[in-house]
């Protein structure tokens, strides 16, 4: 019985994880909307993760023994929490908003923005961040700012 707690304790938290996850990409779906740019940064941890956690699955289901058998739907989740979840790198802006990271936010959310360069920089957290946005597809999105967050915009020499 003892046996059994250890190995619920870990696949309920990697379970934990996964509707935390999941539930996070949805939120940044509705509030982000359709991409316009995305700089999605490769890691070569999280494929080495990979590595580890699959090769835990296939030696916990071909060792034979029940203990290691129990690790199986432990380690598929947290190979899936691995893959789904937001790198902290991670930059997004969409028709209705941003992601940094975890953090997403509709346009109408953020403290203060403006379009410089070829970036959108914006407050996140009392915090300047920038999402990398080409020059030819910024009048969509500048409009869409100025239609929902008119008043925040922000100059240059702040």
């Amino acid at each position: 019985m003892e046996m059994i707690f250890y190995f619920f304790l870990p696949t309920a938290l990697a379970l934990i994880g996964l509707l935390v996850t999941i539930r996070s990409r949805q939120f940044e779906r509705s509030c982000v909307g359709e991409v316009i740019e995305s700089r999605i940064v490769g890691s070569p941890w999280r494929q080495i993760m990979s590595v580890v956690l699959i090769g835990g699955a296939v030696f916990a289901a071909t060792s034979g023994g029940r203990e290691f058998e129990m690790l199986v739907p432990m380690i598929l989740t947290a190979l899936l929490v691995n893959h789904l979840r937001p790198r902290e790198m991670d930059r997004v802006v969409g028709r209705n908003g941003v992601r940094v990271g975890w953090n997403s936010r509709c346009f109408s959310e953020l403290e203060e923005w403006r379009l410089t360069g070829d970036h959108l920089r914006f407050k996140l957290l009392g915090q300047w961040a920038a999402v990398p946005l080409q020059l030819d597809r910024q009048a969509p999105v500048r409009e869409r700012l100025r239609e929902v967050a008119a008043d925040r915009e922000s100059a240059f020499n702040q």
